[in-house]
């Protein structure tokens, strides 16, 4: 229906949620009073759990509605972190614990007081469902949102059979069939009840692979038992949940207000009004639903001792499981192997393809994996092998796919990357042989994935922008160019790219990270603080993220003590330590996170009115694991953490007067970078602190020759302490004083 954005509104000194019509919608006179109706219908409800409507109009023939801005995601977020972490880190949530039961059905209660209220005033939401449930942070309270959005089923509510399955998954059986005339507050208790069986299961409460499916389940099924999938769910509850969810709308809660107050009787353990069915009721349903099937039953109970039947709905919940565990496999590997970690994917993709062992994306994506591994690989034999895996996974591309060219294509690449030549020249012929018109896109994209792998990123923009052409709505293509404009420091067009990568796919927290980091680097360090909070929120558990939001707090701290406000520098460095250590729980092996945990230390001591040895030497030790994780990596970026590290650690240590370490450093990254002053005059501070006189002056000479005009800082530093009294070091402070004058602007 529209965007939303997050808005100013000056008149009323607030913040607020601004909902836009989209254009391609405008012109659409349905579109148009539906928008209408939502701002109207949830306009006149005023309850702490409904999201109030505040206004609508039009500005240049743009339709908008101002709303309540609420700013803690919703339950159908914290369900999608449940089943992939086993927890919500956001709200301090643990799937399986009876805290995090009590937790969801005060949810739900919640939510259902609201919409008891909208029912009072005639108004039926018919479109109940995580995704529709928000949640406030402060105070923390469940608000429903998207007010008559589901009035209008027609196209968006029943879809083919083979499609996505979406808000079906909520809808009652009189919506399924149709039945306008039966829709009631029973309809809304019905989807709280499904919402609800969800946060309790991280499942649905019935079976079915495609829409079609689904609803003929919703009609003719039992609902699963939510016991038998969470241990958690007591008996009470489990008879709430049946309740809410019968067939039949006479024998549901016909109140939001029932079911809370049953939801209630169960959290404070009193008696609840629902009551389980007994067999015959059980049996009289089952024959409602399934007429002919009671009739056949009927006939052969006399002469039939037993029947034996398959449990489809077994085999459909597995698998939904195996497709869930693939999705989360699969997001993770790709997390992976954009941080260029790639023995750490591998286990991923091998855990795909052993449930899917012709998946052609993931052999894909192994194939590209063992290349990248044979490339950073320095003994010969294993490099050779990891040769073999790549060439091994293309083949099977090719065996699985003989009349595509892009198999071909990814072959090829890799046999002239290996030398061998004559090889990847057929494999070439092959596959320009097989480019059909149908394959075009599949083409483009993997020649821009092997130009990207071969660094020619300007060819990789020139694919992608074609992919783009013909697909505007392609969030990887605009990703991969993105990334291609970011190698090419064109930051500009990087930094679009990604904000309509995130715009196209709003739950990618990777595209995120890379433009929060653009940010930050462009010194917008308030815009790249926001978009990363956004991935973590996304991913709470994106070690990548926490790192990239450390090393912006990082940069906002240092902006903060340059300007003299040093307790707000303090807060910002002690922010970044914490995100950095957060980092660092998720993935001990981060560089750039132990490089951040050392200057947030030192920053911090720096503004301390006491120096704190321990903090300074904890420093030291942060950084030399970012050096030899440095070290040991070949990912874009790996040599400037290296260098920054050893800068870092030379600079700690000579605080610490841990001479002969700092000597080691200092020397090093001086070695590393030649032409930067600074280095040689650290060189030359630890050469006077060992009274190693001329070492040292030789060290300032190069200081000096290479642009180092600061004078006054020579004069103070006390760690030339030794050499005040030396001609050669009084010649030298006239001459840089000489050019800093000479230097300074008339």
């Amino acid at each position: 229906m529209g965007t939303v954005f997050e808005a100013f509104e000056e008149k009323m000194g607030r913040r607020v949620a601004l909902k836009l019509l989209s254009r391609h919608l405008s012109a659409s006179q349905k579109a148009a009073s539906r928008f209408v109706r939502e701002a109207w219908i949830a306009g006149k409800l005023n309850h702490p759990n409904l999201v109030r409507v505040f206004d609508r109009g039009e500005l240049d023939e743009i339709s908008y509605i101002s709303m309540e801005l609420v700013d803690g995601g919703s339950l159908h977020e914290v369900i999608r972190n449940l089943k992939l972490w086993g927890k919500d880190e956001r709200w301090n949530l643990e799937f399986g614990s009876r805290e995090y039961v009590n937790w969801a059905i005060n949810q739900i209660v919640a939510a259902a007081r609201g919409l008891d209220y909208a029912h009072r005033h005639k108004v039926f939401h018919l479109d109940v469902k995580p995704a529709n449930l928000l949640l406030n942070r402060d105070p923390l309270i469940v608000k429903v949102a998207d007010f008559g959005l589901a009035v209008d089923a027609e196209g968006t509510r029943i879809t083919t059979v083979g499609t996505v399955m979406g808000t079906v998954a909520y809808m009652a059986p009189e919506q399924i069939r149709g039945r306008r005339d039966q829709v009631g507050p029973w309809t809304d208790a019905y989807s709280l009840g499904v919402s609800l069986f969800e946060l309790l299961t991280l499942d649905l409460p019935f079976a079915g692979a495609t829409q079609q499916l689904y609803m003929n389940a919703v009609l003719t099924a039992e609902a699963k038992r939510p016991r038998k999938l969470n241990e958690r769910v007591s008996r009470d509850l489990e008879v709430v949940l049946h309740k809410s969810l019968e067939k039949d709308p006479k024998d549901r809660y016909l109140s939001a207000a029932a079911l809370a107050d049953d939801l209630e009787n169960v959290l404070h353990f009193r008696p609840i009004l629902a009551k389980p069915p007994g067999p015959l009721a059980r049996t009289l349903k089952w024959a409602r639903r399934k007429p002919m099937h009671a009739s056949l039953a009927a006939a052969l109970v006399l002469g039939t001792p037993a029947l034996a039947i398959l449990s489809y709905r077994t085999i459909q919940r597995q698998r939904l499981v195996q497709a869930l565990d693939v999705q989360h496999w699969t997001e993770e590997a790709r997390r992976l192997n954009h941080d260029e970690r790639f023995q750490q994917a591998l286990p991923l993709l091998d855990k795909i393809l052993a449930k899917r062992p012709d998946d052609a994306e993931t052999l894909r994506t192994r194939s590209l994996v063992f290349y990248r591994l044979a490339d950073q690989e320095k003994q010969a034999d294993r490099r050779q092998r990891w040769r073999a895996k790549a060439l091994e996974d293309a083949t099977r591309l090719i065996r699985s796919q003989p009349q595509a060219g892009w198999p071909y294509r990814l072959r090829a690449f890799f046999l002239r990357r290996f030398g061998r030549v004559a090889e990847a020249e057929r494999d070439e012929s092959s596959a320009e042989a097989r480019r059909a018109p149908g394959s075009e896109l599949r083409n483009l994209d993997i020649e821009g994935m092997l130009a990207m792998e071969a660094g020619r990123f300007e060819e990789a923009v020139r694919i992608f922008s074609q992919i783009i052409e013909q697909r505007r709505d392609a969030s990887e293509a605009r990703f991969f160019r993105a990334s291609a404009y970011r190698r090419l420091g064109q930051t500009g067009k990087a930094m679009t790219d990604f904000e309509v990568a995130i715009a196209l796919a709003p739950s990618d927290s990777v595209a995120r990270i890379d433009l929060g980091q653009l940010l930050s680097d462009s010194d917008e360090l308030e815009r790249a603080d926001k978009e990363l909070r956004k991935a973590i929120t996304i991913d709470p558990r994106s070690a990548p993220a926490f790192e990239s939001l450390s090393n912006n707090l990082i940069r906002q701290g240092k902006k903060e003590a340059a300007s003299g406000n040093k307790d707000a520098a303090r807060g910002y460095f002690k922010q970044a330590e914490e995100a950095a250590r957060q980092a660092l729980r998720v993935d001990d092996q981060r560089a750039w996170a132990h490089s951040n945990v050392g200057v947030a230390l030192m920053e911090q001591n720096r503004l301390a009115q006491e120096s704190n040895p321990a903090s300074m030497a904890e420093a030291t030790r942060e950084y030399e694991k970012a050096i030899a994780l440095a070290g040991t990596g070949v990912k874009w970026g790996s040599d400037a953490i290296l260098r920054i590290a050893l800068a870092n650690q030379c600079d700690a240590l000579i605080q610490l007067r841990d001479l002969q370490e700092a000597l080691r450093s200092c020397e090093r990254i001086a070695q590393l970078e030649p032409t930067n002053p600074v280095n040689h005059y650290n060189v030359a501070a630890v050469y006077a602190l060992l009274h190693r006189t001329d070492d040292a002056l030789r060290a300032l000479e190069k200081d000096f020759n290479l642009g180092d005009r600061d004078y006054q800082t020579l004069v103070d530093d006390p760690c030339f302490e030794s050499l005040r009294s030396n001609p050669r070091f009084i010649s030298l402070l006239k001459r840089m004083k000489t050019a800093e004058k000479a230097s300074s602007p008339k």
